[in-house]
This record gives C-alpha cells, sequence and structure tokens, in this order.
C-alpha cells in the first residue's frame, strides 16, 4: 500500500467531489479524544473562545468569516464561512488558492493543544478525536436553524447523552 492510499480514510466524512476551499457556510463540530470533558473550567473555555477569534488573522485563513460558534465541556460547535473569491483572496494578497477547511480545522486544533493541555488539570493524553463533522449549509433556513441551534446548545448540555451527572442520575444502584 503506497502511502497516500494508507493516509486516505475508507468511511471519509467528507462529500465526495466536494472542495473544501469552495465558498460556503460550513457548519463543524469537533469533540475531545474518548468525549472527555476538559473543557469545563471557564479559563480553559475562555482560552478556546480567544483562539477561535484570532482565525481570521492566521497567514492562509484571512477569507475565514467567523459566524456563531459555542465551547461546550466535550466538544466546539461552529459555523463559519469561507470568502474564497478570487478577486477577495487577490486583495487579501493570495496568490494560490486559500486554505481548505481541514486545513482550518486541524491549524485550530493543534494550536488549542498548545495553549489548553498545560491548563487542564488532568493528565491529557490526547485533547482531540480524530477529525470533525462538517456539514455544507444549503440555504439560509438552514444557515439560521443552525445558528438556532448553537445558540441553544449550551441549554441543552443537561441532557446530553455525554454528561456524566445525567448519566449518574439515570442509573440504578444496588446494594
Amino acid at each position: 500500500m503506497s502511502a497516500s492510499n494508507y493516509r486516505k480514510r475508507k468511511n471519509s466524512l467528507r462529500k465526495p467531489g466536494w472542495d473544501y476551499r469552495f465558498p460556503a457556510y460550513y457548519f463543524v463540530t469537533f469533540c475531545t479524544f474518548q468525549r472527555i470533558c476538559y473543557f469545563e473550567d471557564p479559563i480553559v473555555k475562555q482560552e478556546l473562545d480567544n483562539l477561535w477569534l484570532q482565525i481570521p488573522s492566521w497567514p492562509g485563513a484571512k477569507h475565514v468569516k467567523l459566524d456563531k460558534w459555542v465551547v461546550m465541556p466535550n466538544h466546539i460547535h461552529a459555523l463559519l464561512f469561507l470568502d474564497n473569491d478570487p478577486e477577495k483572496l487577490a486583495e487579501l494578497g493570495y496568490k494560490n488558492t486559500a486554505k481548505s477547511l481541514g486545513v482550518i480545522i486541524g491549524s485550530f486544533k493543534r494550536a488549542a493543544t498548545y495553549k489548553v493541555k498545560p491548563l487542564i488539570e488532568d493528565d491529557v493524553y490526547k485533547l482531540w478525536q480524530r477529525g470533525y463533522y462538517d456539514r455544507i449549509v444549503r440555504d439560509e433556513t438552514e444557515l439560521n436553524a443552525i445558528r438556532n441551534y448553537i445558540d441553544l446548545n449550551p441549554e441543552r448540555w443537561a441532557e446530553d447523552r455525554d454528561n456524566i451527572d445525567l448519566a449518574l442520575e439515570k442509573m440504578n444502584y444496588h446494594r
């Protein structure tokens, strides 16, 4: 098996034939390793928020427009727009096509690991789950529904399957 075939994932979550540099709104979710709640500490959460806000200032990410996002205890939901118009890119000083969604998310995850791992009290072996989930937003109705979903996500945390407090409440203890 060649190195390029080895790197390809059999069950890719990406849409076949779609160029993830293409101008569009993207709804992404990326989770912590084994869905461990590393982001409950307000300081860690604030660092992640601050880092996310910096993305458009990164080299190769000036075409990224941030929309809504939320840092949850074990995952991040974000909505962003890649404004990959060649004329706008030329104005920003790009000679080639700007970075893809995957490169942006990968860069964020690397930077976040470097920033927040030292702030987490647990001995963190691995901060992130491999990859991320994405959805290409199809229309304004869907865009508004996703914005609403992101806004309401913290309120729904109490019902989340990864909320350990909820799981413990549902357990039956036998003596």
